[in-house]
């Protein structure tokens, strides 16, 4: 018994899990923001239709990217989240980088047009 609660208790899958719940928060928030900038209603079955929308996934992670860069300007960090995020758009679904990848601020930008008009909608 106390050998199973101490392996579901294990630190690096407490951080595991910790991460991917930050990186969500990090995507919904960024969603959730930009909405009440928007005027527009936003609720969790929003966020869930669209991160399963395969053309938004990209720009979902740029904003959540963009505005953890801001917050970490301001002095707020969120740990190994932002890396996740930035690992979205920037490695291939095999898990590499991207070759010849470069961050523009303009992709981040028209990312953040996209959600505008598919929240606007």
């Amino acid at each position: 018994m106390q050998l199973a609660r101490r392996r579901t208790q294990a630190p690096h899958e407490e951080g595991r899990t910790r991460g991917q719940a930050t990186r969500r928060s990090s995507r919904a928030q960024a969603l959730r923001a930009l909405a009440a900038e928007l005027g527009a209603p936003f609720c969790d079955d929003d966020f869930a239709a669209l991160k399963q929308d395969p053309a938004l996934r990209e720009p979902i992670a740029e904003l959540a990217y963009a505005r953890d860069l801001l917050a970490r300007v301001r002095g707020a960090t969120e740990g190994t989240a932002t890396l996740a995020l930035f690992r979205r758009f920037a490695w291939t679904r095999q898990g590499s980088p991207r070759k010849d990848f470069v961050l523009r601020a303009d992709d981040l930008l028209e990312a953040e047009a996209r959600l505008r008009a598919r929240l606007a909608a």
